[in-house]
């Protein structure tokens, strides 16, 4: 990898975790009013981080040749936030963690999908 996709990388990567942080802290703020997070949606919010970082690592988001079509990249996105969504879903499920509002879990996914495209749309162009 070149010194361009590592920066390349990087600036997709920040860009990425910045929305999806403030899409978590929009949808908590039009949920409960407040921008203060209880430790448990701070741990949440960590989780959502670290998963994201995974699930872009597994499906390489960041790795694209200038030749690489628009529409393979938002297809990706797409598929990376719904497996983002499973993964989410799936421990929360698990950990029996009913005291999250699925709300806010809906308005964070609004968000940080529609975020994101536009931010890598507006990335790569």
């Amino acid at each position: 990898m070149g010194s361009t996709s590592r920066k390349m990388w990087f600036f997709l990567g920040v860009g990425d975790l910045f929305h999806i942080n403030l899409s978590f802290l929009v949808a908590y703020h039009l949920k409960f009013g407040s921008f203060q997070l209880p430790d448990k949606y701070v741990f949440l919010l960590l989780i959502f981080n670290l998963t994201w970082i995974v699930v872009a690592s597994i499906l390489r988001l960041y790795d694209f040749d200038r030749i690489t079509r628009v529409e393979n990249i938002l297809y990706n996105l797409i598929k990376a936030g719904l497996i983002h969504l499973l993964i989410i879903t799936t421990l929360l499920f698990s950990l029996k963690a009913s005291e999250f509002s699925r709300e806010h879990l809906m308005y964070t996914y609004l968000f940080d999908i529609s975020l994101v495209i536009i931010w890598r749309l507006f990335a790569i162009f």
